[in-house]
């Protein structure tokens, strides 16, 4: 099993609201979950009818042949097989996108939540868009898309992914010049309980790695009260 710790090493920002959003996006009906047993069986999803498990997980021929889930799965395994799906997905997409681990938490969300529904393909103009930092065309094309104008339910989806690429928009549109900036104080930031590193990178549009390094962190640990530089 992937564990969380490795999933944030690879830059997957896969915070708990992340993943939370993610179960509503896939499951909110909860097929499948059968609540006196207290297990999640396999059930068909509403694209095509395809094997389909908890949140998404796709049932290859290999699981049918061998009754892998036949006997259900706990909620904890459930999550756990999004997590490895989700890494799978943020794999994709790095290999998509080359500049994939310095973009914003947020946006690698987006994409890692395209990637893991077939949205982005490397074949795919907006992939050609983002690699080519036209990010703005990149959101209007993502959208161009015959499952987003045919299936309502998929578009609080999509567009949250679009808000997600257009915020790097905003950020290159409000930059100020280059020598303004480095005789700009850099910001602070106050820990709070319940901070963590990636939700704090997450909020200035940042990175877990460029948090740590303006603020000489060995390790991902932070405390209440601490203060951080954001730059």
């Amino acid at each position: 099993m992937i564990l969380l710790k490795s999933l944030l090493t690879e830059g997957a920002a896969l915070t708990s609201d992340f993943l939370q959003k993610v179960m509503q996006w896939e499951n909110s009906i909860k097929a499948g979950w059968n609540s006196k047993k207290k297990r999640w069986f396999p059930h068909g999803s509403v694209e095509s009818g395809t094997g389909t498990i908890a949140y998404g997980h796709k049932l290859t021929s290999r699981d049918i042949a061998t009754g892998r889930f036949t006997k259900g799965i706990s909620q904890q395994d459930a999550e756990q097989l999004l997590k490895d799906d989700l890494f799978a997905a943020s794999r994709k997409a790095l290999a998509m996108i080359p500049k994939y681990k310095s973009l914003p938490d947020n946006v690698r969300q987006a994409l890692i939540n395209a990637a893991y529904r077939g949205e982005i393909k490397s074949t795919h103009k907006t992939i050609k868009l983002m690699n080519a930092d036209k990010w703005s065309a990149a959101a209007k094309e993502y959208l161009n898309n015959a499952e987003y104008n045919s299936r309502p339910g998929v578009q609080n989806r999509m567009n949250w992914n679009q808000k997600q690429f257009l915020s790097i928009v905003k950020d290159t549109a409000s930059e100020e010049p280059a020598e303004t900036q480095s005789t700009k104080t850099p910001k602070t930031y106050t820990v709070k309980s319940g901070d963590s590193l990636s939700i704090i990178a997450s909020k200035y549009k940042t990175t877990v790695d460029s948090l740590k390094q303006a603020n000489n962190l060995k390790s991902d640990v932070i405390k209440p009260g601490q203060k951080l530089i954001i730059k």
